[in-house]
């Protein structure tokens, strides 16, 4: 559907992993397709929590601490990854932005996850602790507050999916003929949010902090990665074989000296030329497209 650029709305997380949603993202871009995340909607006290956050809250004072605690009865990996992907579409929301993450817990290829804890900072210095909890019938998330005068806990009941997000409303929107960019729940966002969900995996690897730095991934920035992968990959080569062809010529008598540097430029000649695929698929490209098809139809009639 995303691929013939057909109006699409997907489950978000399609998987716990980034890679399939920049795949999605890059065909997305290509086709000039919709392509829509279908996520709960925002708790109704987040608009509250984030004027506490900034300005106080009237009772316990100014917040110091923000914990976010989700209840779960599964606490295995994808599940535990599953649920933090949802939340940080809320909580990115919240801190204006998520800039750092540092998470601590299991292993990074451990089978249960009830341990993570992620601290995620945001704009201004705001910042919230992740983490999940067994579950409990009367709530799913916990939110603690904890102020200069005390402490608040908030408890959430998750919602239900975004009102804008139901069947007719959804049916409407599809056929309207509006930018996808300009929804709050395109593709993009859904891509920047698993982005910050690969981040606290690698904070977890590394033990460490890691900075968040989104990437506008395309597939000419991936044919370009390839191609500079390649290129060091050649002069690499060009070093073993200038080196190979020196003993190979002294000892057994070969005159390879002096027709390796002739197939080492043909492997030049042939990764450069490589670089002009983009350029001449973008010309096929637009030759094919419905402007030119209509425009020699009607030459033809």
């Amino acid at each position: 559907l995303v691929i013939d650029g057909i109006p699409t709305v997907a489950t978000f997380p399609v998987s716990t992993a980034v890679l399939p949603h920049y795949e999605l993202e890059m065909l997305r871009q290509d086709a000039g397709g919709l392509l829509w995340m279908l996520a709960p909607a925002p708790p109704a006290v987040i608009n509250q929590l984030s004027e506490w956050l900034r300005e106080g809250h009237p009772e316990i004072g100014t917040v110091r601490q923000t914990s976010w605690i989700r209840h779960l009865d599964d606490s295995s990996k994808s599940a535990v990854l599953f649920e933090f992907a949802r939340d940080v579409c809320f909580l990115s929301e919240l801190l204006g932005g998520i800039h750092s993450v540092t998470a601590l817990g299991p292993e990074a290829d451990a089978v249960d996850f009830a341990s993570l804890q992620v601290q995620l900072l945001g704009s201004d210095d705001l910042a919230v602790s992740w983490s999940t909890s067994p579950a409990q019938h009367d709530c799913d998330v916990t939110i603690v507050l904890a102020g200069e005068r005390g402490r608040r806990d908030i408890q959430v009941s998750s919602a239900p999916l975004d009102p804008a997000l139901q069947p007719e409303q959804l049916a409407a929107a599809l056929r309207s003929p509006i930018n996808a960019d300009s929804t709050p729940w395109d593709w993009q966002h859904a891509t920047r949010v698993m982005e910050i969900v690969d981040v606290a995996e690698l904070s977890l690897q590394r033990a460490r902090t890691i900075d968040v730095h989104h990437q506008q991934l395309t597939e000419q920035l991936a044919f370009k990665g390839v191609m500079s992968a390649m290129g060091c990959g050649l002069l690499l080569l060009g070093l073993l074989v200038l080196v190979a062809a020196g003993l190979a010529g002294d000892t057994v008598g070969v005159p390879l000296m002096g027709l390796w540097p002739f197939g080492l430029l043909g492997l030049f000649v042939v990764f450069l030329l490589l670089q002009l695929v983009p350029a001449t698929a973008r010309k096929r490209q637009g030759a094919t497209s419905p402007e030119n098809s209509a425009h020699e139809t009607s030459r033809s009639e």
